[in-house]
């Protein structure tokens, strides 16, 4: 091989070392920048993920409120029944239904068309 070819071939491999270079920094440019995107694209999903971690909690503790209200009102209702008819069943004997006749049949009536939603005309 003379000096002329081997000069030549070092050249050659100069040049195509150097584009070599320069299309890996270009590379390397890009996948940085790449690198950084989806380093932001973590962060924003990680503060969603926390702040949908926390609405869930929220809706969680929201949802429980509800049911033990609405369990208190339960009671409350039953008690308010329990009340009314501890109040009607000891308002009239059996001796006074059958003493004081259609009185006490017509407001045992009411009763039942009360407890049955009906609005009792007088």
């Amino acid at each position: 091989m003379n000096s002329k070819t081997a000069l030549r071939s070092l050249s050659d491999a100069e040049k195509s070392l150097a584009k070599s270079t320069e299309e890996f920094k270009k590379s390397l440019k890009a996948n940085e920048r790449r690198i950084k995107e989806l380093e932001t694209e973590l962060r924003k999903e990680g503060r969603e993920s926390s702040e949908t971690s926390l609405l869930q909690k929220r809706l969680a503790e929201e949802l429980e409120d509800e049911r033990e209200q609405h369990q208190k009102d339960l009671a409350e209702r039953d008690f308010t029944i329990d009340q009314t008819r501890k109040k009607y069943q000891g308002a009239y004997s059996l001796d006074d239904i059958f003493l004081k006749g259609p009185e006490v049949h017509s407001f045992i009536a009411e009763l039942a068309q009360l407890s049955e939603g009906n609005v009792v005309q007088a």
